[in-house]
């Protein structure tokens, strides 16, 4: 474990430059790929979003909107998978300025994500993971309270989620680059 703790610097900084980031020395697991991109600095509140289909060539989509007083940006990142070393790479980023009203808008579309489901702490549902299709992830955090949930698209309401935030990814990447509604890479026809 302290090779990977480590390692992440070094990752996340040559991330952040756009850079190839080196193998790590010793294996690893794939990390989530919400967590390939560097925290927002002094963010208010954040809402994060990943999309990481299982096919080849191994793309992920994260999705991030930060607020700093009144003012929200929106990132969105496209990974890259690199499988000899378990790391993804940034092969492509947009970045917005968004309003306070697109921003209001997201949060309280995400809400039934973000709260506590019924019959908490007694309800033992199961929860939709991944193994075929798309695994999707949400990170809600602010004023020192956050919340992760971890779906399937082709889950109860992961297609619901993802539908919010493949909105905000069809209002900012140019139609060429845009994934399918499940985020897969769209193929040439």
């Amino acid at each position: 474990m302290p090779v990977i703790i480590a390692f992440l610097p070094i990752a996340l900084s040559a991330a952040a430059l756009g850079q190839e980031i080196p193998c790590p020395t010793a294996p690893q697991p794939m990390p989530p790929a919400i967590e390939a991109i560097d925290e927002p600095a002094a963010a208010s509140s954040v809402i994060v979003f990943s999309a990481t289909p299982w096919e080849f060539p191994g793309r992920a989509w994260v999705v991030r909107l930060s607020r700093r007083g009144p003012a929200a940006t929106l990132e969105i990142v496209r990974l890259r998978r690199r499988f000899q070393c378990n790391v993804y790479d940034i092969e492509r980023r947009w970045d917005a300025a968004i309003g306070a009203r697109e921003y209001r808008s997201v949060a309280e579309a995400i809400r039934p994500w973000a709260t506590l489901p019924a019959g908490f702490p007694v309800n033992e549902g199961s929860a939709d993971l991944a193994l075929d299709g798309t695994g999707l992830e949400l990170r809600v955090r602010a004023n020192g309270w956050g919340v992760t949930r971890t779906l399937n698209h082709y889950g109860t309401t992961g297609a619901r989620l993802s539908a919010i935030f493949r909105s905000l990814v069809s209002n900012h990447v140019p139609m060429a680059e845009l994934p399918a509604e499940d985020w897969r890479t769209r193929r040439a026809q």
